[in-house]
């Protein structure tokens, strides 16, 4: 433990490992609040973790919040149940009751998994990139395969063009949020971003690290958990 102690002290063990196939992919992901390092990762880290307290996270406004989830949630098992009238897998709907409680802090809104497609696309394009990049250990392992032989190729691509809708769809939401943006009144983490780029701009004349770009790598990470 003493040993331990010591490292993670010692900012020369700070870095993360650049190996792997995560850092070959187009968007920056090694500048995410998961995988970056050093000064901007510890800036952004501890503004989302701010942020997001200011908005319920881990705080009683928060639980308030999971309980309306919750009364929804059960809302829809009874109707999904009386519909059906049998038994029904209940994974979709448990999985986006989960997500509103993130989407709420993050965007101010609730999310149908079936009826929004924009969401579901989203949903299903995390959750397929998370099952195949821990899943294809030779990927990896040897990155170079992507170029070679036509099955990881075809995976690398499949995983990259995944990525880059995930990404769109942050993007186009932060468009969207910006057109009823009220730096008077902060409404989730999304408001409260928007907020610290203002502060920048007229404090230094720019926004610094707290770029659109930036922010559509902080929601991609923030997202996984949905």
């Amino acid at each position: 433990m003493d040993t331990i102690r010591r490292l993670f002290k010692d900012e020369k063990f700070n870095d993360r490992c650049h190996l792997g196939i995560l850092h070959k992919l187009q968007g920056d992901l090694s500048e995410s609040i998961v995988l970056g390092n050093g000064d901007l990762w510890q800036e952004h880290r501890q503004f989302s973790v701010q942020a997001l307290r200011t908005f319920g996270f881990g705080k009683p406004g928060g639980e308030e919040r999971i309980q309306q989830e919750a009364k929804f949630l059960v809302a829809k098992l009874r109707e999904q149940q009386e519909q059906r009238g049998t038994g029904f897998e209940p994974e979709l709907t448990l999985a986006t009751s989960v997500a509103n409680v993130i989407s709420f802090m993050l965007f101010s809104v609730r999310v149908d998994r079936v009826d929004d497609q924009r969401f579901s696309q989203f949903a299903d394009n995390v959750t397929k990139n998370i099952m195949e990049l821990t899943s294809d250990v030779e990927l990896e392992i040897w990155p170079w395969l992507r170029f070679i032989y036509p099955p990881f190729a075809r995976k690398f691509r499949d995983i990259q063009e995944r990525l880059s809708q995930t990404q769109d769809s942050m993007r186009q939401l932060i468009a969207e949020h910006k057109e009823t943006f009220d730096p008077n009144h902060p409404r989730d983490y999304v408001d409260a971003y928007f907020c610290e780029q203002e502060i920048r701009r007229n404090a230094s004349g720019n926004e610094g690290t707290f770029t659109d770009e930036q922010l559509i790598r902080n929601l991609s990470d923030l997202c996984r958990w949905f």
